[in-house]
């Protein structure tokens, strides 16, 4: 649930809008007292500033001496019975006042009016403790904070209420008749909380407990010595009032006897700072959501010094508007938040004494204040006075930042980081791998005597460093460095000495340790120390691993002065292996310290105008360094995301590729993939690559008996597999001799086969180096058993490709791709995945395609493209339309009318229209790239209209796989864009495609005569398709010359186009156009056109059981819409329906040749 949400239920809280109802009532009644015994005061003459505090002094005097047995009293008794007695109380002695106060015979008018201001303030000082304490019984922990500074807010509104309306009330009907009114306040304020159902039943366990009530508050004051957080609360609740004594009697002073503004005046003058007080609830229910608790209370101290300093130039009501609803705001942040701390951080035993006691504390105080304030502004200047509150304030805010550890880092992080930035220059790399909250260990090389600040800089979060116990034994430096996150380590304790920071970790802090031991003295890493895998194993935290780059030449240890350099840190994938042995641990966290200062080397060292491209590692080698610590390919199964970084996916993929290489693997080897799409697939493509070898990427939806045909074709010699498809590789080993090892790419243990992440290859660089021209893949377009069909893509191929698309998609490493088609596909493999990573963005994978799974991963990797096949963009448009169909029916037609007029708006205002529908996607998705089969032109003109543009694509295997593709800067619906800038098309005299350039494949493997079929003597490509270019060179697809169907006339049609206006029907979930021979009758042997229908979901749920009546309104619609939108001899005389969803290849192409056998099979006569 939101947070806007949770702060909903407080209102839904009936229990607690009783309390809240009813202390508004008291604090009304409260305000409306006391406003009018100051007027009666002012009446009388005098001194009124003086008296007037006085008054305020003798109603708080009883917070003083009888807060403590409020507060037990509250801890052991009913506490709604502690609430109505003091309400009761109240009332009785102002209805008493009148009768007393105002009798002609009444003496000493003063001292009256202090004694009913003491025994009055004794009522109130029994309802705070309970109301205080009671809170924490009728709200959840998370809802307090907002409880307490709605209680506060409403307080604030009825004191500004009791003071407006009371001055209106007593000039008009007099001061007697408001005090009648005041009595039945109370009395109301009683009723309404009577009317609270608390949970008793751990109060009457805390009267079995104890029955000494002195016990208990001497109880309370042990319970303080040993709880120093609580100490400081209280400690800063005095210094608060002690701050807003001064103020409030001080302005009084100011207002009465400096600028003789009288009661009218003065009640405006609450009333600007009434407004600030109930603004400042709203300052903590929603700041605090962004903001820490530390952070505000020091905040609204130093807003305090600033407007208390300026208080002399505010002469006018307009500049004491903004001058006290800034201390209105300050004030009433720092009451709710030390109020709500305070809760949370005592016993519901003994809240009622805390709260007790800190009345007792901050009445004394505010008393001493209130009476000091009173003496000296009859001597000396108000505004001197101001001054002192002015310095007291920022003395508070600098305590608060000493002793705060995350304000303080805030502090430090903010000023002597940038400082610090300005001299070194710290590019930060890998900061998504530093959690927000919870325990974390950072370890890494240490290179010189910046590296803790460079630590801190980088770290949003406070860092704590292990140090040696000297430092904690010089006289000044001891003191300083407790302050600044540093743990002793005790020598001569071995690893246990480290158990100070395995506490901080488990308290959910970040530790920092260097595992050397001490500074480098070349530069080079050292021996790790297994500290690190003490720390690791005993605290359960995960490993940072991080590397500085630049340290030690900006200030090594044996410099004695700086040099202000560039320095970079990048900190890797976490490392998480508590069951492991200590130096298990200690050597893979030294490897991949290792290979990030290896890459970050190479990339400071390299030279950018080197033809990388000539050099297929060195290719890949320079995309891992240049995005070395991003989230390369990420998996989501079953809640939990598994990941690889760029530098993770290289050091992972060298160390599988020189195992291989040192078991044997040589160059022109072939190694085949059968996995579902996860990030461990390119482990083991990348792997494959450095060996020589050439991937075999397999289908994982193909029969044993079609893989068997394809691997007895290609003779692979290792197979790599995921976990979920090991049992069909082994039989798949027992059955081609060619197969030597079988490798699971999980990271999961099997007593039969090694795991990728099992495996120890050699170290250093002894990868194979591979030409444009060596193969690197054999893709197999067809899984029939009987003559497969590889085709050989080379690295130049790929690179062609890479090169294309880097040049007309604008990708980088802020955008997101979400994969759906398997990596077998070439488009997904070398767009998708090779694409996107040479770009440097970021893939994500999901064991489940359910489309609300599909959904959440948008939304949590804020997707920006998808590559999909027409047939799921149809889906997907079908989904929403579906979702609009259950709106009402304005919501419906203002649809429409957004659709209308979306196609006259640019692009940014159609995402701005369309925003809900592009939540649903995630909020953040650009587009698709689609490919594979034809794309209507309805759903593309819809996505369009969303903002967010298909870009249609054609292209085969054969080609690598991409031709022409529609792009950002180019997009033209119904056709499948220009050529790729490397790549040649013509139309030949027949109409057919053709195709060359570097995105062409080597050939067929093993089959030199069927290349020559398709690559004539030129070089260039038949595609087999037939197509047209328009006037600006956008491709259009008209047909397929093996799909086409001639008719005993001689006419030809393309099943292609029949389907583009069938397609368009509501009605039909899929279908297939196709040729079939009529078998008898007076057509017996001739070709027709047919369409095979599966129906809508809707239309079967309609006719549920009558399949004939759901055949006769599909032939009815198929009819209509072929005689509308196509010739006579192109429309359909056949007309199948099929319930069951139509044969696919694994992209979701429907196989035409398995829908014709399903239908001479079930019609065998028409």
């Amino acid at each position: 649930m939101k947070k806007e949400l949770k702060i909903l239920a407080v209102f839904k809280n009936k229990e607690f809008l009783k309390l809240w109802i009813g202390q508004i009532f008291s604090y009304l009644g409260d305000a409306i007292v006391q406003i009018a015994l100051m007027a009666w005061v002012i009446s009388l003459g005098g001194h009124s500033g003086s008296e007037m505090s006085k008054i305020l002094f003798f109603f708080v005097l009883p917070s003083l001496l009888l807060s403590p047995l409020a507060g037990a009293l509250s801890d052991r008794f009913s506490r709604k019975t502690l609430m109505i007695l003091s309400n009761l109380f109240r009332a009785a002695l102002v209805f008493i006042i009148p009768v007393l106060l105002f009798s002609k015979s009444s003496t000493h008018l003063h001292t009256m009016v202090y004694a009913f201001s003491f025994l009055i303030g004794s009522g109130s000082a029994f309802f705070f403790p309970a109301k205080q304490s009671a809170l924490p019984n009728l709200v959840k922990s998370e809802h307090l904070q907002f409880a307490n500074a709605l209680n506060a807010g409403t307080s604030t509104i009825a004191i500004l209420i009791g003071a407006v309306i009371t001055g209106l009330y007593i000039s008009k009907f007099g001061l007697a008749n408001s005090l009648w009114v005041n009595g039945f306040v109370y009395a109301a304020s009683a009723g309404i909380i009577s009317l609270i159902s608390f949970n008793n039943s751990s109060v009457a366990s805390k009267v079995a407990e104890k029955t000494d009530i002195s016990a208990s508050i001497k109880f309370v004051f042990n319970y303080l010595k040993t709880h120093k957080n609580t100490r400081r609360l209280i400690i800063l609740s005095i210094l608060l009032t002690l701050v807003t004594a001064s103020f409030f009697n001080t302005l009084t002073s100011v207002s009465t006897d400096y600028y003789h503004i009288g009661i009218a005046g003065l009640s405006k003058l609450k009333a600007m700072l009434g407004v600030g007080m109930i603004l400042g609830t709203f300052v903590v229910a929603y700041a605090g959501k962004y903001a820490r608790t530390s952070t505000i209370l020091a905040c609204s101290f130093i807003a305090v010094f600033l407007t208390t300093a300026t208080a002399q130039m505010v002469t006018t009501y307009n500049l004491a508007w903004i001058w006290l609803v800034l201390i209105g705001i300050a004030n009433a942040s720092m009451v709710i938040i030390i109020d709500t701390i305070l809760q949370k951080a005592t016993p519901d035993r003994i809240r009622g004494n805390i709260f007790g006691i800190k009345s007792t504390l901050t009445s004394l105080v505010f008393l001493a204040t209130t009476w000091g304030v009173s003496e000296l502004v009859l001597t000396t200047s108000p505004f001197k006075i101001f001054k002192f509150v002015s310095l007291t304030s920022l003395l508070v805010a600098l305590a608060v930042v000493l002793f705060d550890n995350k304000f303080r880092h805030f502090t430090v992080r903010s000023l002597i980081g940038a400082i610090f930035r300005t001299l070194f220059p710290i590019t930060i790399e890998g900061k998504e791998y530093l959690v927000k909250s919870g325990k974390m260990i950072l370890a890494g090389n240490h290179t010189g005597w910046v590296d803790t600040l460079i630590l801190q800089t980088a770290c949003k979060r406070p860092v704590w460093y292990i140090t040696g116990p000297v430092a904690f034994q010089m006289p000044v430096v001891k003191n300083i460095i407790k302050y600044f996150n540093v743990i002793p380590l005790q020598y001569g304790k071995g690893v246990k000495a480290l158990d100070a920071a395995v506490n901080k970790i488990e308290k959910g802090e970040v530790v920092c340790i260097f595992p050397e031991g001490r500074l480098t003295e070349d530069g080079n890493l050292m021996k790790f120390n297994k500290g690190v895998a003490y720390m690791h194993k005993n605290s359960k935290a995960p490993i940072v691993p991080f590397v500085i780059q630049g340290g030690f030449e900006a200030w090594a240890y044996n410099k004695p002065f700086p040099t202000f350099r560039k320095i970079v840190i990048q900190f890797g994938q976490p490392l998480y292996m508590p069951e492991s042995e200590d130096k298990d641990i200690v050597n893979e966290l030294k490897n991949r310290v290792q290979f990030i200062k290896d890459s970050l080397t190479r990339r400071e060292k390299s030279l950018y105008d080197k033809n990388y491209y000539e050099n297929v590692l060195d290719l890949m080698q320079l995309k891992s360094d240049a995005n070395a610590p991003v989230k390369a390919l990420s998996l989501k199964d079953k809640g939990k995301w598994s990941e690889l970084s760029y530098i993770e996916l290289s050091r992972q993929a060298k160390n599988f590729g020189n195992f291989l290489i040192d078991s044997g693997i040589e160059r022109g080897d072939r190694i085949a993939i059968l996995s579902e799409s996860r990030p461990e697939w390119g482990i083991a493509l990348f792997a494959s690559f450095q060996t020589g070898a050439i991937t075999v990427p397999l289908d994982v939806k193909l029969t044993i008996a079609e893989l068997t045909s394809i691997l007895s074709d290609c003779l692979p010699k290792v197979l790599c597999v995921s976990i979920h498809y090991l049992e069909t590789a082994k039989e798949i080993k027992s059955l081609i001799p060619s197969v030597e090892q079988i490798y699971i790419i999980d990271d999961i243990k099997n007593q039969e086969f090694l795991s990728v992440y099992e495996v120890k290859g050699p170290e250093g660089d002894i990868g194979k180096a591979r030409s444009l021209d060596e193969t690197a893949l054999i893709v197999y377009t067809s899984g029939t058993t009987g003559n497969p069909k590889g085709v050989m893509i080379t690295f130049g191929n790929i690179i062609s490709q890479l090169k294309d698309f880097e040049a007309i998609f604008k990708i980088n490493s802020s955008d997101s791709l979400i994969s759906i088609l398997p990596l077998n596909h070439l488009l997904e493999l070398n767009v998708g995945f090779l694409g996107m990573l040479h770009m440097g963005a970021r893939v994500s994978y999901s064991a489940s395609l359910n489309p609300k799974e599909i959904s959440k991963i948008m939304k949590e990797r804020q997707t920006t493209y998808m590559i999909v096949v027409p047939l799921f963009v149809k889906m997907l448009k079908n989904s929403v339309e579906k979702e609009i169909r259950k709106s009402s029916k304005q919501a419906q037609n203002i649809f429409n009318i957004m659709y209308k007029l979306a196609q006259y708006m640019p692009i940014a205002i159609r995402r701005l229209m369309f925003k809900q529908i592009i939540d649903g996607f995630g909020g953040k998705m650009k587009g698709f790239v689609s490919g594979g089969a034809p794309l209507d032109a309805e759903v593309a003109e819809f996505f369009e209209r969303m903002g967010m543009p298909i870009y249609q694509g054609y292209g085969l295997t054969e080609t690598s796989p991409t031709i022409t593709t529609n792009t950002p800067k180019y997009n033209r619906i119904g056709s499948v864009g220009k050529p790729l800038p490397s790549v040649m098309v013509k139309i030949s005299a027949e109409g057919e495609i053709l195709a060359k350039g570097g995105n062409l494949m080597k050939g067929y493997y093993n089959k030199p005569e069927m290349t020559k079929e398709v690559i004539d003597e030129e070089g260039w490509f038949h595609t087999g398709d037939i197509g047209e270019f328009d006037k600006d060179g956008f491709l259009y697809i008209t047909g397929r010359i093996k799909n086409m169907i001639v008719l005993g006339g001689g006419k030809k049609i393309f099943p292609e186009e029949v389907e583009a206006v069938l397609e368009k029907s509501p009605m039909v979930k899929e279908l297939c156009v196709m040729s079939v021979k009529i078998q008898g009758g007076s057509k017996d042997g001739t070709e027709e056109v047919c369409s095979v229908i599966v129906p809508s979901d809707d239309l079967v749920k309609k006719y549920k059981d009558d399949f004939a009546g759901l055949e006769k309104e599909i032939s009815s619609e198929i009819n209509q819409l072929a005689k509308a939108g196509l010739a006579s001899y192109k429309c359909p005389t056949v007309i199948a329906v099929s319930l069951e969803e139509l044969p696919k290849t694994a992209t979701r192409k429907v196989k035409r040749k398995d829908v014709q056998a399903w239908y001479y099979e079930r019609y065998a006569r028409v």
